[in-house]
């Protein structure tokens, strides 16, 4: 790569001298030979803003784009060069677009295409890169950013919609989230109406990017229809539709999840931050907890290194960071289970990503962003489970992990199982508790032996996660349930027990029941008997309700 490079910044630097038919001829080459190279590099792979033939190939590329003596040709894989460059090396486009303003120049190339008649293609490649030069902040609006809206505008509201459509609404979305004299300059347009009444039928349009866009703007641009949209009585309808496009995302055109994931953040989270009055019911929705974790999923099924990927860690972030929304965030990321399709979990996946080393990150703030929800969601997870089931909770999360599961084989053994369990059986005095008649059962059960039941239930549930991958451990688990003494574990569980502790005995007990040998009978007298005990409380104390 960096001869590619180093032949284009020579090659670069004739041309710029003298732009004779060989120096253009031997420029356009390396163009060619620089844009193979580049779409050889996975998506995920970056070029370093400091690689010192990057920064002089761009210094060249303002001059040269708006050079008289460059030709279509020449401008054409220029613009197809800075694309590639730009659209995944974040640090590359902020230099371009901040400290060498170009999007200047390539908006100069922008209307000789229109005047050269070039075609559409050459028009989609310069709107495409306008697209990903002003999404950044750091762009230094100019004089040509009034001719650009006027061009954006008019093409947004012509009756035959063109292919590039979508693009000119998204950099309106850019140029309107970056400033608010662009605001300002569109709402004094002479065809601001038509604008105005062609964005609102956006709404329905089936393309996502225009969809989202058309929402950014009427956020910021049209007060009436503003009201409407994100009113308490829609407000609903619109979260639904962006979350929809974050999670799909649109492979048509770039940046989609870009502009999805920051009109979630500013729909939800104030500057303060505080929850917004449109975010106050978000976690109300019925279809909250479903996207959440659906959002979570992009963590598993997109590479980390990806900018989208970090976009989807800022929503996360950002809702964790209220204290309304942090709680049902992690539960809804901590509950969702791995399927046939996808062994991993969100969970791992931020796992996964937080263990990457700040020098192997493409990004470096990735790794921090993902320890950050992942402490979010340990601490959550301590606060819903207890340590014991937290503990238990991450072990069983790694039980479904392949590369995982082999290590947790080999920790958890089978006879170390079969030790901790009858450690519990042997010593645990539930099982003298639950053999009392009811009425005698005066005495409070110790905190560890509720601790031990819940040990026993556990293990057993880890059992029943690599009994499928392992002899051994399916050995020692029917050899578990045939164990009487098991009865008691289950009698409190199912009598005293939390929620947690009822769940998993009602799942041992059906595999239990597949035993003749197994006492049914004798747990069903024992919660019997209990509710007996419970029933005759109840009647002898009626006397105290009004």
């Amino acid at each position: 790569m960096d001869g590619a490079l180093s032949r284009a910044v020579a090659a670069a630097s004739r041309f710029a001298a003298d732009s004779n038919s060989n120096n253009t001829a031997v420029f356009e080459e390396s163009l060619k030979a620089l844009i193979r190279h580049l779409d050889g590099v996975e998506s995920i792979g970056r070029l370093a803003i400091s690689n010192q033939f990057i920064t002089e190939l761009l210094d060249y590329c303002p001059h040269l784009l708006s050079a008289n003596t460059s030709s279509a040709p020449t401008r054409s894989k220029l613009l197809r060069l800075l694309f590639s460059l730009a659209l995944y090396n974040v640090r590359i486009r902020r230099y371009v677009c901040g400290e060498l303003h170009l999007c200047g120049p390539v908006f100069d190339c922008l209307k000789l295409s229109l005047k050269e008649q070039l075609g559409p293609q050459n028009l989609i490649d310069i709107l495409r890169l306008l697209q990903v030069l002003t999404y950044e902040k750091c762009l230094v609006l100019g004089v040509w950013t009034n001719d650009l809206i006027s061009f954006l505008m008019s093409e947004t509201t012509r009756e035959d919609e063109m292919e590039w459509m979508p693009h000119c609404i998204a950099i309106l979305c850019n140029l309107a989230r970056r400033s608010k004299s662009v605001c300002s300059r569109i709402k004094k347009s002479t065809s601001y109406k038509a604008f105005s009444r062609r964005v609102i039928k956006l709404l329905s349009h089936d393309s996502r990017i225009v969809v989202v866009s058309s929402l950014v703007l009427i956020g910021y641009l049209e007060e009436k229809v503003r009201d409407m949209v994100y009113c308490s009585q829609n407000i609903h309808e619109t979260f639904q539709c962006v979350f929809n496009v974050l999670i799909m995302g649109d492979s048509d055109c770039v940046m989609t999840r870009h502009i999805a994931a920051d009109l979630l953040r500013r729909l939800v989270i104030s500057s303060t931050p505080v929850i917004t009055s449109t975010g106050k019911d978000v976690m109300n929705y019925s279809f909250f907890n479903r996207c959440v974790q659906q959002t979570a999923e992009l963590l598993v099924t997109l590479d980390p290194r990806l900018e989208e990927t970090a976009k989807v860690y800022d929503v996360l972030l950002s809702f964790c960071s209220l204290p309304q929304l942090c709680s049902p965030v992690c539960a809804a990321v901590l509950k969702y289970p791995p399927t046939e399709d996808r062994l991993t979990t969100p969970l791992l996946a931020i796992a996964s990503t937080a263990a990457v080393s700040v020098e192997d990150a493409v990004q470096p703030e990735i790794s921090l962003k993902a320890l950050r929800l992942l402490t979010y969601l340990v601490k959550k997870s301590l606060s819903l489970f207890g340590t014991l089931v937290c503990i238990s909770f991450s072990i069983t999360f790694a039980s479904t992990d392949e590369d995982l599961r082999s290590g947790l084989l080999e920790v958890t053994t089978a006879s170390l199982c079969a030790h901790i369990s009858e450690s519990q059986l042997i010593t645990n005095p539930v099982v003298i508790f639950m053999e009392k008649p009811p009425s005698h059962r005066t005495e409070r059960i110790a905190e560890w032996s509720v601790y031990g039941v819940a040990v026993v239930l556990e293990l057993l549930r880890l059992l029943a996660a690599l009994k499928d991958f392992s002899k051994l451990h399916k050995d020692q688990y029917w050899k578990s349930l045939k164990d009487p003494r098991l009865v008691s574990f289950l009698a409190y569980a199912l009598t005293f027990g939390d929620h947690e502790m009822v769940h998993n005995a009602l799942i041992l007990y059906t595999h239990c029941s597949q035993y003749l040998l197994f006492s049914s009978h004798q747990l069903n007298i024992r919660i019997w008997l209990f509710l007996i005990m419970f029933g005759t409380l109840i009647s002898e104390c009626s006397w105290i309700v009004p």
